[in-house]
């Protein structure tokens, strides 16, 4: 059983499964205008078919994985362990023993092009425990965090929205447990 302790940013993937939609939607009524008639020259016609072909099948996995990403937590709990889902596939746990606390943190968001705007956003930190030397540093995918000297830095573009009150009640669910396991959020 993994209980969900973070979402992710459901407005902006909902937006990317739109705009994946609305592309695949076009892409296949030209295939299908193409098919019923339409008569470009034949090399035209072959060029058209293919590229169009191609985007409606690009589409097709990339949907998938926006909606396996919306229903895909950030952060969660699952036996024993805090479960950090960073990057589109990737997974990483922490004992939940090595877990001291959550904080509500700022930094450079960290999004392509963005270099010389240095717009920054929320973040929550998770501290670990140094006597977890195992669980120091892990490298994390560009612009979905940072995860070095007992800190994990997890970049607020991509979770929830991230305020005082969300990052209290993950440290209240934390302190709530003396058996150092995440009671249900209430």
């Amino acid at each position: 059983m993994t209980e969900t302790l973070l979402k992710p940013n459901r407005r902006f993937l909902a937006f990317l499964l739109g705009m994946i939609s609305l592309v695949f939607v076009v892409a296949l009524t030209g295939v299908v205008v193409q098919l019923a008639g339409a008569r470009p020259s034949t090399g035209q016609r072959r060029i058209l078919l293919v590229m169009e072909w191609l985007v409606v099948g690009g589409c097709l996995p990339a949907w998938i994985a926006l909606v396996f990403q919306i229903r895909r937590p950030r952060l969660a709990y699952r036996a024993g362990e805090l479960v950090l889902n960073v990057g589109m596939f990737r997974q990483l746990a922490v004992p939940i023993q090595y877990v001291e606390c959550f904080f509500l943190g700022r930094a450079a968001a960290q999004l392509p092009g963005s270099g010389h705007l240095n717009p920054r956003v929320a973040t929550v930190v998770v501290r670990l425990s140094e006597s977890a030397a195992d669980y120091a540093d892990r490298d994390l995918p560009r612009g979905s965090g940072k995860w070095k000297d007992s800190y994990i830095t997890i970049y607020g573009t991509w979770c929830e929205p991230l305020s005082v009150e969300r990052v209290n009640r993950l440290n209240a669910q934390f302190r709530q447990s003396s058996s150092g396991q995440l009671p249900a959020e209430p």
